[in-house]
């Protein structure tokens, strides 16, 4: 578990993606939890998570990471405390702990052995506009995560249909096919792409996040396409960005400042990592992961 911590907090945002070509004795394919290999990763999912629940942390490694966190990014610690560090840090939730999730506390899940929905009916092939997209493979471990959103064409790209991402330090904002994207984080054995979809009763919250997510940022027509990347602890800075802060005031500004009791508002002293994104969503009872690719 410290080797975990250690690896996982000491590149936290600090990751810039090199690409890489795809071994050619392996393949992207379905995550599939009936397969006994992928189940195999689920359940070592799970175990990482509920070491993290139960606290198995070292406090030393934690500390020395904080500080790192801070002093790269300029934050003082009244800013970004050392409990809302400890807060937000942590594997990915793993399905089924998606919606099994401790409500009074968005950041820690409840362990539960109830199976998520039959695997074969969550994904029709389709994307849908705020489709939400998160990859382990942006680093040589994987305890980082990345995320994107799906933005469609919306009428903005001349029927291409794109995902909408700012990749790291000293990069743009950028559009991408999926196929690109995809092909961009999957590299070697065990790295995935999820695809989330957030539960909305009413469906044009997703459609709108979507378009509210070019609109503010894509690098053709964007209001703020000249947007920075940066580690800010105010969720609606404009002037500096990080990928999953554009997910969230997407989400934001879809659901009318967060009127609804789907989505959870962060507070001025959060950072917001691209595994814990579905928790903002209800504690995560109002998102499904719909669909999963894994080099394997």
């Amino acid at each position: 578990m410290k080797k975990f911590i250690s690896i996982f907090l000491s590149s936290l945002f600090l990751f810039s993606f090199v690409n890489v070509s795809l071994a050619e004795d392996l393949e992207i394919r379905e995550f599939n939890p009936a397969i006994p290999e992928h189940a195999k990763i689920l359940e070592q999912e799970k175990k990482l998570y509920d070491d993290y629940v139960d606290g198995v942390e070292d406090e030393e490694v934690l500390h020395e990471n904080y500080e790192m966190l801070l002093n790269m990014n300029n934050i003082s610690k009244e800013e970004y405390t050392y409990e809302d560090f400890k807060l937000n840090s942590g594997p990915p939730v793993p399905d089924p702990y998606i919606k099994k999730l401790n409500t009074s506390n968005p950041g820690k899940s409840l362990r539960s052995s109830t199976s998520p929905p039959q695997w074969e009916d969550r994904w029709d092939g389709k994307f849908v506009g705020g489709d939400i997209l998160i990859t382990n493979g942006t680093s040589s471990y994987g305890f980082l995560g990345h995320a994107a959103i799906y933005v469609g064409d919306n009428g903005f790209h001349h029927g291409k249909d794109y995902v909408l991402d700012i990749p790291g330090p000293g990069k743009p904002v950028r559009l991408t096919s999926f196929s690109s994207w995809k092909n961009q984080y999957m590299n070697k054995k065990g790295d995935y792409v999820s695809i989330y979809r957030p539960d909305f009763k009413k469906g044009y919250y997703n459609e709108r996040a979507g378009y509210n997510a070019n609109s503010l940022y894509s690098p053709v027509d964007g209001t703020y396409k000249n947007v920075k990347y940066g580690i800010t602890l105010d969720p609606l800075n404009k002037e500096k960005i990080y990928c999953t802060l554009i997910i969230y005031q997407a989400y934001f500004y879809s659901t009318y400042g967060g009127f609804t009791s789907n989505f959870l508002l962060a507070n001025d002293s959060e950072i917001i990592l691209p595994y814990f994104l579905p928790t903002y969503f209800n504690y995560g009872k109002e998102i499904s992961l719909v669909y999963k690719v894994i080099v394997g």
